[in-house]
């Protein structure tokens, strides 16, 4: 006889999850473009930059803390895709001619290829504004809204991913792995660990839990096999330029391959022990197993 309790009910897989999350959050985002696209060229550099595709991982991080939590739905949602515009707009800065230069995004050109270099930083700088508004918006307390722009803030400006491009950017001359450690999660680990605590805010505002050490670790990890993918990845397989690294100061530069693959397993093992127990943490702990097949591919 199957049960029909909460945590049954809730007991999706990784890609299941994933998917769930992907409907809600594109859902949300289309309805949301619909009445907020600037004009002309402008509105639809923004909609291929949130609409082109993407895992939307970031808002599957929060939006499986909310479950863990118990969170509302509703507000959970809003949050998710707030988060994600964040992550469109620092793609799309991150292509830019004076960042990486990149030319293809998953599988398509950048936006400033298909756009023009102007009117991809205004579209960049239009979706970053429009997730301040998606939080402003929120039906949940003003503390907690003000909360939740706090923490968004730290983690996309200058105390987070900013910090963390800018030291990409302008390495120090002898960088040691406490410094590379540092800006990584910065550039990529602090909106991951956004997730984790904006969830917490809705929550009523958890100052410590379990769940941050997962985002710390799962964001560190992302960014040491974000620059694996560069080195031993193929554009075809992960659809975007690979090689834009070869010159920066990396933990792969400084540790080789091998060493920083072990530094991934090292991470995803404490992020999977923060987990609790249980079917709620299943596609977290899924996410953590994907990853780890994903960094065995690479090195095959």
């Amino acid at each position: 006889m199957q049960t029909t309790t909460k945590e049954s009910l809730h007991a999706l897989s990784f890609e299941e999850a994933l998917g769930e999350t992907k409907t809600e959050v594109v859902s949300f985002l289309e309805e949301l473009l619909k009445k907020n696209v600037g004009p002309g060229a402008l509105g639809r550099a923004m909609e291929a930059s949130v609409m082109g595709g993407g895992k939307r991982l970031r808002p599957f991080f929060h939006r499986q803390a909310c479950r863990i939590l118990d969170v509302q739905e509703g507000a959970s949602i809003a949050v998710a895709a707030a988060i994600e515009l964040i992550h469109c707009y620092s793609l799309v800065h991150d292509d830019l001619p004076c960042m990486d230069d990149a030319e293809l995004r998953r599988g398509a050109p950048t936006i400033h290829v298909r756009f023009g270099e102007n009117t991809a930083l205004l579209a960049g700088n239009a979706l970053l504004t429009l997730a301040f508004e998606v939080i402003a918006n929120l039906e949940v307390s003003a503390p907690q809204r003000v909360q939740l722009i706090q923490c968004l803030a730290r983690a996309s400006g200058a105390q987070g991913m900013m910090a963390g491009q800018y030291m990409d950017l302008h390495p120090s001359p002898s960088p040691n792995l406490d410094e590379i450690s540092r800006m990584q999660r910065l550039k990529t680990g602090a909106l991951i660990e956004a997730c984790i605590e904006s969830a917490l805010i809705l929550k009523g505002g958890v100052s410590r839990h379990p769940l941050l050490i997962f985002g710390h670790e799962v964001g560190l990890a992302f960014q040491i096999l974000d620059d694996l993918k560069d080195l031993l990845g193929h554009t075809s397989a992960i659809g975007k330029d690979t090689g834009n690294d070869g010159s920066k100061v990396t933990f792969v530069s400084l540790l080789g391959p091998q060493e920083a693959a072990e530094k991934v397993h090292s991470c995803l093992r404490i992020a999977q022990e923060a987990l609790p127990k249980g079917p709620l943490a299943a596609p977290l702990r899924g996410v953590v197993e994907a990853l780890n097949m994903e960094l065995q591919g690479l090195l095959a």
